[in-house]
């Protein structure tokens, strides 16, 4: 039984007996009788005033109670000019722009999340409680195989290896190398975020491959430049002594002169030879800036035809049936 029916139901019984009393002077005291209705018409008009103002509150307790209900956070309440009421509607609009506020704040940085993990370079599994991929976005996708929409709901171990070996197995704050059959590197980080009060774990695979090569493209230009450094001041060293050994050739016996200055020779131009090489490798370290310069695309689409073509199939052009000759 609601609040105002219990009210009702106590004011009926009220009034009825005052009004039973009031009749009973009716004949005998007419002036007291006329005193008696017009007291009761007034506590009745204060008691319908008093009822409004009661039953407001409710009704506007009810109407807010259902738009909560329904996550309905734009109804808002208008001051009536009752002070408590005023107070009670004040505080209501305050939680719900509070509230609605929230909303709009947890939506936006959803969005941005989404966005984020969609356009970020490492590849992200998020798991759910079972270690179910519940999402997974294009990097990881490209890393483990099958596309975004194939990958929800497989379990991380029923992954094909080595994905699923080592994702099963990988603990929260652990990362371990991951290396493909096609030689890719990836490193795979697990960690884990609260869902509902309940940790559930997510796996970062961040590809190693490029920063793999580049380190090892910096270490060869390192230990090339070092080796044409120091194999050139060798041998302008030796070759500066072996030129200054050949002033003692006038002073060798005629027989024994033309061997040795032979020798000389010999060992100077291997030397030269030796650095010349070194040379070359350095120069390949040290690639000048492209120049552009006018190019004959159709000369090169037949050099590099004449190049590819013993290496392809002979195929029929498309529609016709026919093979291309063979160009000797």
């Amino acid at each position: 039984m609601s609040l105002r029916l219990r009210f009702l139901l106590f004011l009926l019984p009220l009034y009825a007996v005052l009004v039973a009393v009031a009749a009973q002077v009716r004949t005998s005291r007419p002036a007291l009788f006329i005193a008696c209705e017009l007291i009761i018409a007034a506590s009745a008009g204060l008691t319908w005033q008093l009822y409004r103002g009661f039953a407001r509150p409710i009704r506007l307790i009810e109407a807010g109670t259902a738009a909560l209900a329904a996550q309905d956070f734009n109804l808002k309440f208008k001051p009536v000019g009752q002070p408590e009421l005023d107070q009670l509607v004040g505080v209501y609009n305050q939680m719900l722009d509070a509230l609605r506020q929230e909303r709009v704040s947890q939506h936006e940085q959803a969005v941005l999340l989404e966005r984020l993990v969609g356009a970020s370079p490492a590849g992200i599994l998020i798991l759910s409680f079972d270690n179910e991929i519940t999402s997974a976005n294009a990097a990881a996708a490209r890393a483990l195989g099958p596309p975004p929409a194939a990958l929800r709901g497989l379990a991380v171990a029923s992954l094909p290896a080595p994905w699923g070996p080592v994702l099963a197995s990988l603990a929260v704050g652990q990362a371990q190398p991951v290396r493909l059959a096609g030689g890719q590197l990836y490193r795979a980080a697990a960690a884990h975020f609260l869902d509902r009060g309940f940790p559930r774990r997510f796996v970062v695979l961040e590809e190693l491959t490029e920063e793999l090569r580049q380190q090892e493209k910096q270490t060869y230009e390192q230990l090339i430049r070092l080796m044409s450094h120091e194999v050139n001041n060798s041998i302008g060293a030796v070759n500066s002594l072996l030129g200054s050994f050949g002033h003692y050739a006038p002073q060798l016996a005629p027989a024994d002169r033309a061997d040795y200055e032979q020798g000389l020779a010999v060992s100077i131009a291997r030397n030269t030879q030796l650095a010349d090489f070194i040379g070359r490798y350095a120069r390949l370290v040290r690639l000048p800036p492209p120049a552009p310069h006018p190019t004959d695309v159709h000369a090169l689409l037949r050099d590099l035809g004449r190049l590819l073509a013993p290496r392809a199939p002979p195929r029929a052009w498309p529609g016709t049936g026919r093979w291309p000759v063979k160009s000797r």
